[in-house]
């Protein structure tokens, strides 16, 4: 790390942008278990006390990666039906997630991290299931379509979770599982 003395002055915008981006590489390299402000601010050139000013601390960082990310997953799983199907709104997710599985595990297990980030994924996982079953507002949701659709959600997690785990092969199985689940359930788009 340099010298506090040589840091480069940055507006905010573009500190907190580049803050981010070492977050992704150091998540990337290290995984969530490992993941730390200290290592954060090594590879974004700065303080760690600069960073705490950004984002607090270690878990305020990783829900502010996590909003990034669920804004990238829900642009695909929330995508209109113009986009394409259940498999390839699917397929693009899992696309996504091949290249940062990381990013799977902040989903699964967010809530036990931090308060904040559990509301962030909890928001996200009801407006998928939503979303999936016919895109009403979940408060408006029969019970039973909620509970189906809760169902849903904990399937494709567990399922991208056992893909991750198997090193990302057979994608093609994957996939299926995951489509006829829906189409039983009666998901929406299949």
């Amino acid at each position: 790390m340099a010298d506090p003395a040589s840091y480069k002055r940055m507006d905010a915008d573009a500190r907190r942008a580049q803050i981010l981006a070492a977050a992704y590489e150091v998540l990337a390299s290290h995984g969530v278990d490992d993941f730390s402000t200290e290592a954060v601010a090594r590879r974004a050139d700065t303080s760690p006390q600069l960073l705490r000013h950004y984002f607090g601390t270690r878990e305020g960082l990783l829900t502010e990666v996590a909003s990034d990310l669920i804004d990238r997953a829900l642009a695909i799983l929330d995508a209109p039906p113009s986009y394409g199907g259940l498999e390839k709104r699917l397929d693009a997710y899992m696309e996504m997630i091949g290249s940062e599985p990381w990013a799977h595990a902040i989903w699964q297990h967010g809530a036990e991290r931090d308060s904040a980030l559990s509301k962030l994924i909890g928001d996200a996982r009801r407006r998928v299931a939503a979303r999936a079953f016919g895109g009403a507002p979940w408060a408006e949701m029969p019970r039973e379509t909620q509970l189906r659709a809760l169902g849903w959600a904990g399937h494709v997690e567990s399922v991208i979770a056992a893909w991750i785990q198997a090193g990302q092969t057979d994608r093609e199985t994957t996939l299926a599982v995951m489509v006829d689940t829906g189409r039983r359930l009666g998901v929406d788009g299949v």
